[in-house]
């Protein structure tokens, strides 16, 4: 087999002069526009190892001699001696045509900087003149201003002079009117401090006499007002204790329903499912029979249980369908009355400012009637409406009572319910 060769590998392979080639880098060097900042990569070199060449099969006829091998080498070799020859030219055109324009650049900014330059001189000499001008105008202010200075000290010394003696007559006028106001007051002392020593000898005989007074007041108040306050709490004791005693009869009651009812509900399912078990093996032999129209004792067992079967379906469907109608209403009703009941007893007392029972009434307020009437559930059992208003404790009103009702409102502090002559 024979392998073509790469490009590399041909060149590689041609012995080319070391000049020539440091020729072309030289050109290649100066054409380029970063060639003076930048510097040549090292080229890798590259070997027949790296490229592996595709083996290609040719027949006889095909296979070159190494006298056309030579040849072919040569007419390279030349070619590429032209295009070196042609690259070089064209890169010395390059390179001149871009110097010249660099050099025309070069002298227009010389001139365009020589005439800026010279706008500038003018400007500043401008300048210069202006500010001897100046300096003239300012000289001749400065010598105005010095005559002024010297006609104005001298009205400053009068007028310091002038102050001074206005200053010493102030000074005397303020010195006799201290000693007038100090004679004043010492009369304005003395005619107080008769007063406070006659108003002294009064409390030292008068004060321990009203103290007595005060604390025998206040202790009688706190004794009226714990009494009542006592006589309230065993009034709603009661009250709540009666309201008690009746929740947990009916609640009782009512669990005792549940139980009756649950019962009878479990007895008619039960009766329900048998009644459906007949219907279905009715059907069965009736299918049976149709399937197989067996022998005589067969048929007659059949249909001796098909007659007396119907007769004990049809009073039992018809009796059972009003019992349906009526028990699932009783269901109805008690699941209501069972989950309410439940919902009171369940109900968990919490001992937030909003959620918390008064143990007993604010003294002092009226007792008053509830604002809603109270709704009645099926079962009997009064439902709790609870106001809940902000700033304020829970109202519950447990039972419709007369003359135990008593509705709490507000926060107030308990205190004795003393009158305004026992406080001060």
């Amino acid at each position: 087999m024979f392998t073509k060769k790469t490009p590399a590998a041909r060149i590689s392979d041609l012995n080319i002069s070391d000049d020539f080639l440091s020729e072309a880098d030289l050109i290649n060097s100066e054409t380029s526009p970063t060639s003076k900042d930048t510097k040549p990569e090292p080229s890798l070199p590259i070997s027949e190892s790296d490229t592996i060449p595709p083996q290609v099969r040719m027949r006889k006829d095909e296979v070159h001699h190494p006298q056309v091998i030579d040849q072919d080498v040569e007419n390279f070799t030349t070619r590429l001696d032209t295009l070196i020859t042609q690259f070089r030219n064209e890169s010395l055109k390059e390179f001149l045509t871009a110097k010249r324009t660099i050099l025309h650049e070069q002298i227009s900014t010389i001139e365009s900087e020589k005439k800026r330059c010279n706008a500038l001189l003018s400007s500043k000499q401008d300048e210069i003149e202006h500010l001897k001008e100046n300096l003239e105008k300012t000289s001749k202010t400065n010598l105005k201003n010095e005559s002024q200075k010297e006609a104005l000290a001298l009205t400053v010394g009068m007028l310091k002079l002038q102050k001074s003696a206005t200053y010493i007559l102030n000074k005397a006028y303020i010195s006799w009117y201290k000693y007038h106001s100090k004679q004043q007051h010492k009369k304005q002392t003395k005619n107080l401090m008769k007063k406070l020593h006659r108003k002294a000898i009064i409390n030292y005989t008068f004060i321990p006499w009203k103290q007595v007074w005060r604390v025998f007041h206040q202790n009688k108040g706190q004794k009226l007002f714990y009494e009542k306050l006592e006589a309230e709490k065993s009034q709603l004791s009661m009250h709540y204790n009666k309201e008690i005693e009746i929740l947990k009869t009916r609640l009782y009651d009512a669990e005792r329903r549940v139980a009756v009812e649950e019962e009878e509900k479990t007895s008619m399912q039960e009766n329900l499912k048998k009644a459906f078990m007949r219907g279905v093996c009715a059907m069965n032999f009736e299918a049976m029979n149709i399937l197989n129209p067996g022998s005589l004792t067969e048929t007659y067992s059949y249909n001796e249980n098909s007659r007396n079967e119907p007769l004990r379906m049809e009073p039992i469907k018809s009796e059972q369908a009003s019992e349906i109608v009526q028990r699932t209403e009783r269901y109805e009703k008690f699941d209501n009355e069972k989950s309410q009941i439940e919902e009171i007893s369940n109900m968990i007392p919490s001992e937030s400012k909003e959620l918390r029972w008064k143990a007993a009434p604010v003294f002092g307020k009226s007792v008053t009637a509830p604002e809603k009437p109270e709704t009645m559930t099926f079962s009997g059992i009064p439902s709790i409406p609870v106001t809940n208003s902000q700033g304020e404790g829970k109202v519950i009103i447990v039972n419709n009572v007369k003359g135990a009702e008593a509705k709490i409102t507000g926060k107030v502090p308990l205190k004795p319910a003393i009158g305004k002559k026992g406080m001060k």
